[in-house]
């Protein structure tokens, strides 16, 4: 089976199993809202009109009916018949989360590699909205959600699980979402969500804050409490990264936290733009590694977030010992990789920069595969290595492209690549360059055989 046809198959089951709880009703109004049960203990409108009817509202049926086995009638729109009920017809879905928060919904059904992602570009129009809150509901958490797309919806999700916690990216058409404290009693992961805003400003509300959040900001959700969340229209999709932590993998006291909740953490400078970097680069990096490093990203995902909040809270010394030491690795591990073109980056220049001794510095490398000094020849090599395989770059000299990663001289760069690469620069090159050339030969031959 074709990868455009196995995911097809994938998104016909998905509409499948939208079928079994909801179905679309003949017309939809602009905005309609999506999962959620509106109970007077909820903060929200009662569903009066089927009330007045005296019949169950759909949550209740369909909550009943999934119980029961029985197969779930279409919805009936909400407010009276004729031109009136039909200009106030809105429809109303329970998803019925069926598998653990531990588990991501998306790579439970588009494949357990590093990443995986799931979009509505294969679903019918008509379903679009009601399958993305499935997905979201599963994925994140129940929350009911209304849009002025329900007729032209697009979304795309990633899903990154890195064991300890778990990085979502979201594409979307603008939507509204209210989480109630009937979600909550029904389906509570008992975590924190971590937002970082890529595109289209955020309203969110939780515990009496109310923020507004636009490109770069940070702000912590919790899961187990109601809020809000609205993404103005301003024309385009809205885009977000989201992480989410289970309660005990935060080092910090649960009453301090929630100081923070629904406010905007800007994330500019400091360890907020070291933990947006990290989040905005995750995707990439994560679908090249190995099972066995996952794990290991998400710690380092878990301390960035903790001394972010940290940061925001002045209780550095609520942070444990090892999530300090870890925290100082990643940062000069980012230092090193931002100054590599610098030939006077070495152990004295970082452990002056992040206020440490060399002493000190040389320790906390003790746990690392290679010593300081041997980390930043190792990454220079690499950079060299690689741009001499670029056949871009094939007209600018070998020792500009030596300098330019910080090495002082073309002798000593060379003398170090035979000594990594068992060859010359110059006999790398040649060799890359022909390989490249032979594999552009045989694409644009294929090409060619093809017309």
């Amino acid at each position: 089976m074709s990868a455009d046809n196995a995911l097809s198959a994938l998104h016909q089951r998905f509409h499948t199993e939208l079928l079994r709880t909801t179905a679309a009703p003949a017309s939809l109004t602009t905005t309609r809202p999506i999962i959620g049960r509106h109970t007077g203990d909820d903060g929200l409108p009662t569903l009066a009109e089927a009330e007045e009817r005296k019949a169950p509202t759909l949550s209740e049926q369909v909550l009943d009916d999934v119980r029961d086995g029985r197969p779930t009638p279409r919805p009936k729109p909400v407010g009276g018949s004729g031109a009136a009920g039909r200009a106030a017809t809105s429809e109303e879905v329970e998803v019925v989360c069926d598998h653990p928060y531990g588990i991501s919904w998306i790579h439970r059904t588009a494949g357990r590699g590093p990443v995986a992602s799931v979009s509505t570009d294969l679903v019918a129009k008509k379903d679009r909205l009601a399958w993305w809150a499935h997905m979201s509901a599963h994925e994140i958490v129940p929350t009911s959600l209304s849009t002025g797309h329900a007729h032209d919806f697009h979304g795309r999700a990633y899903s990154m699980d890195l064991t300890a916690v778990r990085v979502a990216e979201f594409t979307m058409s603008p939507l509204k979402g209210r989480r109630t404290p009937a979600h909550i009693r029904r389906h509570d992961p008992d975590g924190y969500q971590l937002v970082l805003i890529h595109d289209g400003p955020l309203r969110l509300e939780q515990r009496r804050n109310d923020s507004v959040l636009d490109f770069g900001d940070i702000a912590l959700i919790d899961t187990s409490q109601p809020f809000v969340t609205d993404f103005a229209d301003v024309g385009k999709l809205s885009r977000l990264t989201l992480m989410y932590l289970p309660r005990q993998a935060l080092p910090l006291p649960r009453g301090k936290v929630e100081e923070l909740l629904a406010r905007k953490l800007p994330a500019r400078t400091g360890t907020g733009a070291m933990l947006a970097r990290f989040l905005t680069g995750l995707r990439e990096h994560a679908a090249g590694c190995h099972a066995a490093e996952l794990p290991r990203l998400g710690a380092i995902g878990i301390d960035l977030v903790s001394a972010f909040l940290a940061t925001h809270l002045a209780t550095k010394s609520h942070l444990p010992a090892e999530s300090h030491r870890r925290l100082l690795a990643a940062r000069i591990d980012a230092f090193i990789d931002q100054h590599l073109g610098d030939p006077e980056l070495g152990p004295a220049a970082i452990a002056a920069h992040h206020h440490i001794s060399v002493r000190s510095l040389h320790v906390l490398f003790e746990q690392q595969p290679h010593t300081v000094s041997a980390t930043i020849r190792r990454r220079r090599l690499e950079r060299c290595h690689a741009d001499l395989a670029d056949p871009r770059l094939s007209d600018l000299p070998i020792g500009e492209i030596a300098v330019r990663w910080g090495f002082r001289t073309t002798a000593e760069f060379s003398r170090a690549f035979r000594t990594a690469y068992a060859m010359s620069p110059r006999d790398h090159r040649r060799q890359s360059l022909t390989e490249n050339g032979a594999v552009l030969a045989l694409h644009l031959a294929s090409r060619a055989g093809g017309h």
